[in-house]
């Protein structure tokens, strides 16, 4: 899209404000006005552009105006609330309130009565409030915890008091090692992370689910924003034996962790010892997957994608806010790509090319699928 091109155009005349590509419409791109004709200024783009998907829009605010509404709005809100954004192209002012419930957008809709705002802020019931760490809990207890501890593999298992130590000594604790009940406990250490700039976190809970043990971690930093950077820390527990499952069972800092250890000890006899032969720090490799849409790629780049292919291949889901299915209306799974679908999902190389008719090449063994736009999704999947 030429992009620029309409910038330069539109950027002296009278009015206008802004630029941008409305991806939920294919991509065209919309320039935003305030206070013109925008039907006449239509018609200078159109014939400007022809050919070109380019719309004039009228936009209710200017800039300055919407950052004045901006400053209006913060000074009349609590300290525990925040007007920092400005969305031109939605004309309003964003408010975070932290806990997104609905007594809070109740409190920002009377202070700011009519101004033109919307309210952000968390899912109460997906970001745990901040709270004292548990002692314990069923079939556990609750040890000790050390920042910037680097665990192989992050766990470390203890079934006697020489383990113990040994645990003690590699995450390089001071003191003596807490007092375990070894004939009916075993001792865990579980490295997780946590961003920098949000470094709240709590040990929830200890689960067993049917051959795994893991820890539930929460983090509770109330930040409305964290880094991208990675900060080890470790909980340090005593499991019950009685507690445990049947084995071979696996350990796991958390459900999803994909760095565990399996043990093949029965460990639910009291006083017994998982000898170094009785464990084995495994990788799983992360489940397969089909590509998730909407999807944005390069044109002429080959890009991979992994298709679900249990309804066909008629369809390859929205690509550049554009759904892209068959160009001859073919479902069926061609046979020289049935044998290369592992778990119903096959792994194809994509590439988008330009022109008056976009497509859409899919290639997987020196066969290709050619793929053109649409406006109507396909039918549902049975």
């Amino acid at each position: 899209m030429p992009s620029e091109e309409v910038r330069g155009f539109a950027s002296v005349l009278d009015g206008y404000e802004n630029i941008w590509l409305d991806r939920d419409h294919n991509g065209w791109i919309t320039v935003g006005f305030v206070g013109v004709d925008v039907a006449a200024y239509q018609s200078l783009l159109s014939a400007e552009f022809p050919g070109v998907g380019v719309v004039a829009v009228e936009m209710p605010y200017t800039r300055g105006q919407l950052e004045e509404i901006r400053q209006r709005v913060q000074r009349a809100l609590p300290d525990d609330m925040d007007a920092s954004n400005t969305y031109e192209t939605r004309g309003v002012v964003e408010v975070f309130v932290g806990d997104l419930t609905p007594e809070r957008v109740e409190q920002v809709a009377d202070i700011v009565g009519d101004e033109p705002v919307c309210v952000s802020g968390w899912d109460p019931e997906l970001r745990p409030a901040p709270g004292p760490q548990p002692i314990g809990g069923e079939g556990w207890r609750y040890l000790a915890e050390f920042d910037q501890t680097w665990l192989e593999g992050n766990l470390l298992l203890a079934t006697n008091a020489a383990d113990l130590s040994d645990l003690w000594t590699r995450i390089e604790a001071s003191g003596s090692p807490p007092d375990v009940d070894f004939l009916n406990e075993i001792v865990v250490a579980f490295e997780v992370g946590h961003s920098g700039s949000c470094p709240e976190t709590r040990l929830e809970t200890i689960d067993v689910s049917d051959d795994m043990v893991y820890a539930t971690i929460v983090h509770t930093s109330r930040e409305r924003m964290c880094t991208d950077d990675y900060i080890p820390r470790t909980y340090v527990v005593a499991i019950m034996r009685d507690f445990l499952p049947p084995p071979p069972f696996q350990l796991a800092a958390d459900i999803e962790d994909l760095d565990r250890i399996t043990v093949s000890a029965d460990l639910r006899v009291p006083g017994s010892v998982a000898a170094p032969a009785d464990t084995e720090m495994i990788a799983v490799d992360p489940p397969r997957v089909a590509t998730s849409t909407p999807l944005w790629i390069s044109l002429g780049r080959p890009w991979h994608l992994t298709l679900d292919v249990s309804c066909g291949i008629g369809s390859l889901g929205e690509i550049n806010a554009v759904l892209w299915v068959t160009t001859d209306g073919s479902t069926d799974l061609p046979a020289a790509w049935a044998p290369l679908a592992i778990d119903g999902l096959l792994d194809l190389e994509i590439l988008l090319r330009e022109g008056p008719t976009p497509t859409l090449t899919a290639t997987i063994a020196d066969l290709s699928v050619e793929y053109s736009p649409t406006p109507n999704p396909p039918p549902p999947c049975r």
